[in-house]
């Protein structure tokens, strides 16, 4: 990643980790949040392995 909106991350090696900014953290019981960002991609670049959410797994 290389840029974010909406929100905030860090990166160690291909581990991301994308929190939301302090004006959005709280959302509403059914409500939603949206952020933005970009990447770059190489070659040797793996598909994501696993996104979470609160350190849950989120379902496919």
């Amino acid at each position: 990643m290389t840029q974010m909106w909406d929100g905030e991350f860090t990166q160690a090696g291909a581990k991301v980790t994308a929190t939301a900014a302090d004006y959005n953290k709280r959302v509403k019981a059914g409500g939603s949040l949206s952020v933005g960002f970009l990447g770059t991609w190489n070659d040797g670049n793996r598909p994501p392995g696993a996104f979470t959410l609160n350190g849950r797994p989120c379902a496919d």
